[in-house]
């Protein structure tokens, strides 16, 4: 398989990242949210509840009290609130009052909020079986004493937690793709920024030893890519330098060993074009020995300078 470029591989772990992201950050939103709404929701009906069981219990207690009549009517009138209703039960669950929301509803206690009741304790429920709608229902115990003669159940529709859900996740909906396609096209235009060192890369490749006074051409901006460029140009400037360096020491090599060389193969020819006695090849052999020594002293001289250099 054909390795992806450094460029394609950063645009796809950044999209990646992106995409899960926002999905990460969508889901908790809507979470919260969701979350938010039905504790203030359930605040709001307890707080209902609560105020309406106060003072049915006041209204009993005074009732008890010599000379009084009991109500008439458990509910207080300025308790009651839009878009909420109410009712009241007995022990046994029989319904004793209910606001006009529930005059063609009926709502049944459950098993858990009378239990939870006669121990004082309220219960929070969702009904999905009263309206089209689910319906958050809180049974707040009336408590007199330690007796609990009534209960009073406050409930209200989740419409309206529904429809600011609903609409909060149309919204994620529109805006997460929104901002993962704006986000992607930001980090194509950061990636095409890579592009520069594509071109660094082919142009040092096509630089040899033979043509080694060529240069990069840095971008005009002064960044890490610049500075890579520069540093190139820098390191193929020494390079040049030095096998110029090795050329002229080659050649100075070659002219140095040239001259004795010449004058021993001259030595050797003039000693075999003729007769010769044997002071004359002696001195032949001197001269070639004496040329010999000489060039042995340059090669040592090169290597120095080659060690030096």
């Amino acid at each position: 398989m054909k390795s992806r470029s450094l460029r394609v591989r950063l645009a796809l772990w950044h999209a990646g990242m992106l995409a899960l992201a926002l999905g990460i950050l969508a889901a908790l939103t809507l979470s919260l949210l969701r979350e938010f709404l039905h504790r203030r929701a359930d605040a709001a009906l307890y707080d209902y509840a609560d105020k309406t069981a106060r003072s049915i219990a006041n209204d009993l207690y005074q009732s008890s009290l010599p000379g009084l009549v009991p109500p008439e009517h458990f509910l207080n009138r300025e308790l009651q609130e839009w878009g909420r209703n109410i009712q009241i039960v007995d022990q046994n669950g029989n319904v004793k009052e209910k606001s006009k929301g529930l005059a063609d509803t009926k709502v049944t206690i459950s098993l858990d909020a009378r239990i939870n009741g006669m121990k004082g304790l309220p219960t929070f429920e969702t009904r999905t079986d009263l309206l089209e709608h689910p319906v958050r229902i809180v049974t707040v115990p009336v408590e007199m004493g330690a007796k609990t003669p009534y209960l009073v159940q406050t409930m209200a529709s989740l419409e309206g937690i529904d429809d600011a859900l609903g609409r909060t996740a149309l919204i994620l909906a529109v805006l997460t793709p929104t901002v993962f396609v704006i986000s992607l096209f930001a980090s194509i235009l950061v990636g095409r920024s890579l592009k520069t060192v594509d071109e660094i890369t082919q142009a040092a490749l096509e630089i040899e030893h033979t043509n080694l006074d060529r240069r990069i051409v840095p971008p005009g901006t002064d960044d890490e890519i610049s500075r890579l460029a520069s540093a190139f140009n820098e390191m193929i400037a020494r390079l040049d330098l030095s096998f110029r360096q090795i050329q002229q020491f080659s050649a100075d090599a070659s002219h140095e060993l040239k001259t004795p060389l010449t004058a021993i193969r001259g030595e050797a020819e003039v000693a075999l074009m003729g007769e010769r006695t044997p002071e004359e090849y002696r001195s032949a052999l001197k001269s070639i020995v004496d040329e010999v020594e000489r060039m042995s002293a340059i090669v040592e001289n090169l290597l120095l300078l080659a060690r030096a250099d």
